[in-house]
């Protein structure tokens, strides 16, 4: 007989919630999901609901408390406008290099998943703070995928002349930092003109791999993630807002097309093929890390990466099983809305 949830309380709209929370102990299935998908996407919507702050009915010059459950030093009780808050995350530079930057933040999510589970007076707490941290990871890992790409591009990989940055993507991130500062209207209204940038890029970089374009392809596609930031599907917002936004299903695809294009890439061997396999690798990793991933997004990365794996000679990888568990799921549903106490996800 299986074991009754864990529950536990949290403050939400001024009320006292009862929400379940995830389990400590480890799967006993044919495969143990926590060895590829992480304990801190878990708690399906009621869990993650008391983090939810993004209303895209809100002027993005509105205040709001910039304090969470996973606060930085100096930052209780201070407020921000909602557009500083969308920022306050994405971090370009960090003492030691981005890479530093990725492994700090994932410790962070380990060690609070740790606490919840060894500390169940507060469990919720820390668990909370797991979930703010695998956000912090996701935006850590898009910074280092969209640095190292752009790299690529310039030496490597170097296939077109100039580059549509002009300067470079932090540069004109700062630009566009500094402007919706200035910018006057609702997050919906942002967030759309974000989306249908990125939208108008990724036609064009799908237009570019049809004609065996891969490097312009790969530029038009770091061009439509760049016009998505400082959006991000996260428990900012609901999964219903991120997914009717068009938010969700964009950079999804922007991500899996650069896997894809990357695979397709004509390359075989050599600095240009290892450039590729790295930048496929970091999209498909990055796609299994995110909250709100369709079935039909975890069925393809992990179908990458094990194409990865087997070039390698690895042909019993981890990662093909779980491809064939995902086959033949609702390829655009929310993976994970079920995964409350542990992943069921590929069940």
């Amino acid at each position: 007989m299986p074991m009754p949830p864990q529950y536990g309380l949290a403050e939400h709209n001024g009320r006292l919630v009862l929400v379940r929370l995830p389990s400590s102990e480890k799967s006993n299935k044919i495969i143990d999901p926590s060895l590829v998908l992480s304990e801190a996407l878990l708690g399906g919507e009621e869990g993650i609901e008391p983090l939810h702050w993004i209303d895209l009915d809100k002027d993005i010059s509105a205040i709001i408390s910039v304090s969470d459950l996973a606060q930085e030093k100096g930052d209780e009780g201070r407020e921000c406008q909602m557009g500083e808050k969308l920022w306050r995350r994405w971090v370009w530079e960090y003492e030691g290099g981005i890479g530093k930057l990725v492994i700090d933040r994932q410790v962070d999510v380990l060690r609070e998943i740790k606490l919840a589970q060894q500390n169940p007076k507060n469990l919720l707490h820390h668990y909370h703070s797991a979930v703010n941290a695998q956000d912090d990871f996701i935006k850590a890992r898009l910074v280092q995928f969209i640095l190292i790409i752009e790299d690529s591009l310039n030496t490597v990989l170097r296939g077109t002349k100039g580059g549509s940055f002009g300067g470079g993507v932090k540069k004109r991130l700062e630009k566009k930092k500094d402007e919706m500062r200035k910018w006057h209207g609702t997050l919906g209204e942002n967030l759309k003109g974000c989306v249908q940038e990125g939208e108008g890029w990724k036609v064009k970089g799908n237009a570019a791999g049809k004609a065996g374009k891969h490097e312009l392809a790969l530029r038009h596609y770091l061009d439509g993630l760049a016009a998505l930031v400082p959006w991000t599907g996260s428990t900012a917002m609901t999964y219903e807002i991120a997914s009717k936004s068009g938010l969700l299903k964009l950079e999804q695809a922007l991500i899996g097309n650069i896997a894809a294009i990357a695979l397709s890439a004509p390359a075989k061997t050599g600095p240009k093929r290892s450039a590729w396999d790295e930048i496929a690798q970091l999209a498909c990793s990055i796609l299994l890390e995110m909250r709100y991933a369709s079935f039909g997004t975890l069925q393809k990365a992990f179908d990458r990466l094990a194409q990865l794996d087997e070039k390698k000679g690895e042909m019993d990888s981890t990662y093909r099983l779980m491809a064939d568990l995902f086959k033949g799921k609702n390829s655009e549903g929310w993976a994970h809305e079920n995964c409350v106490r542990e992943h069921v996800c590929h069940e």
